[in-house]
């Protein structure tokens, strides 16, 4: 039975085989036009995909792997060299502008992974007054090691990466494929532009995308540009065809995101200094921002004050929408510097401007408890108590006003005890 059915399949197969093989002469040589052979020659093979041709900058240092240099100017340079020597909010003297390394990839996807591959570069550096960039693209997958390997050089040669959301993507991408491939990964500082551009522009736009940013802060608005969501499907369409047509779109992209990692430096060290009447920022978050210096390796004593400036002008304010939060981080440092008269003066503005209860609290609390003046804690007290809008926190009103007359009744019992005339008689 198992005989009869491998002559069977061994018939089928040979019948297949003759039906596909072209007409034949007599002398069994195959008939087939010039014309026909020629198309076939054109088109890729059932499993090979043509030779890839890239045009000038760019050049093949390997097997599957190009490199291309590009040069443009770059006034922001300029806002960049000054920030790093007298001290900015990402950049600092402790920072040499020819080290930062402005970084942006390409991938395979976007949501990360071990099955994520990038396959282009962007490394862009500052030269004089021009912006260096060069372009790294792996152009197959059995190329990835040597790419990796030119990867890695132009990482040794920064001092410091500038991105935008690297930390979470691009520069843990290629840490994957570093370890996955057995190289050692490169360690760097880092500054990561998508955080402060939260902080600051997160309130007014729409969303936080480098193109947004790029449109709204920058000005940028770019021409015909490949959305990002659609690389990964560009570049699995030029491994199949090897039409080069597909992928310049995506060489533009990261050519553009690497040139805006600068300017969007700049933009941020201007807003920082005060030097940049850009309305596109939360004044809040700018002085917060410059108060706790957190992007700074060694934070800046000029910069805390600047924000500190910024914040005490935004809180005495009354009228202004973030006015009441900025008078609450702007009390909340100065009472922990102990500045007690700083944060009493907002207290004041706000109790008495804005009727706010919880300057009303916290006047009680400074009158009782700072400066044990039991009689103007009382009256602060009984003037918030009277408030219409009051009536959601009347019963901490009434705890806290029934505990400063048990104190008066204490203090005037034991001033009459000592038989002295005390300055609660008659309270």
């Amino acid at each position: 039975m198992m005989h009869n059915l491998y002559e069977r399949l061994k018939q089928q197969k040979e019948a297949k085989s003759a039906a596909s093989r072209p007409d034949s002469g007599p002398s069994g040589v195959s008939v087939v036009d010039a014309a026909s052979v020629s198309d076939a020659r054109r088109e890729p093979r059932p499993g090979r995909r043509p030779a890839v041709r890239l045009s000038p900058p760019w050049e093949q240092v390997a097997g599957e792997v190009w490199r291309a240099v590009y040069r443009s100017a770059a006034p922001a340079a300029a806002v960049v060299r000054r920030c790093a020597s007298i001290g900015g909010l990402l950049v600092g003297p402790e920072t040499d502008p020819e080290g930062l390394c402005f970084l942006d990839s390409e991938t395979t996807g976007l949501s990360g992974g071990a099955g994520t591959t990038a396959f282009l570069l962007a490394s862009a550096r500052l030269q004089a007054e021009e912006l260096e960039t060069t372009l790294l693209f792996l152009s197959d997958f059995s190329g990835e090691p040597v790419f990796l390997q030119l990867v890695r050089e132009q990482l040794l040669r920064a001092q410091t990466l500038v991105t935008y959301n690297g930390r979470a993507f691009d520069v843990a991408i290629l840490r994957n494929r570093f370890l996955l491939n057995r190289i050692e990964p490169v360690e760097r500082q880092h500054i990561d532009l998508l955080h402060p551009a939260r902080r600051l522009f997160g309130t007014v736009l729409e969303r936080c995308s480098l193109s947004v940013v790029e449109r709204e802060i920058l000005g940028i608005t770019r021409q015909a540009d490949i959305d990002g969501a659609a690389v990964p499907d560009a570049w699995l369409r030029f491994i199949r065809t090897g039409d080069s047509a597909r992928i310049q779109p995506v060489f533009s992209h990261v050519l553009q995101d690497s040139a805006s990692l600068l300017q969007l430096l700049a933009r941020i060290e201007l807003l920082a200094a005060d030097e940049d009447g850009n309305g596109n920022v939360d004044p809040l978050q700018r002085a917060r921002l410059l108060i706790e210096s957190p992007y700074r390796v060694a934070g800046s004593l000029s910069l805390r004050q600047r924000g500190l400036s910024s914040l005490e002008a935004l809180a005495c304010v009354p009228d202004h929408p973030q006015s009441a939060t900025a008078a609450r981080y702007y009390c909340a440092l100065q009472r922990r510097r102990g500045n007690w008269g700083a944060a009493q003066r907002v207290w004041l503005l706000h109790f008495e401007r804005r009727r706010s209860l919880w300057a009303a609290v916290e006047l009680a609390k400074y009158h009782e408890h700072r400066r044990r003046d039991l009689a103007a804690a009382a009256d602060i007290v009984e003037r918030a108590a009277g408030w219409d809008h009051a009536r959601a926190v009347q019963a901490e009103l009434v705890r806290r006003r029934q505990r400063i007359e048990r104190k008066l009744l204490r203090s005037l019992v034991k001033t009459r005890a000592a038989g002295k005339t005390g300055p609660y008689d008659g309270v």
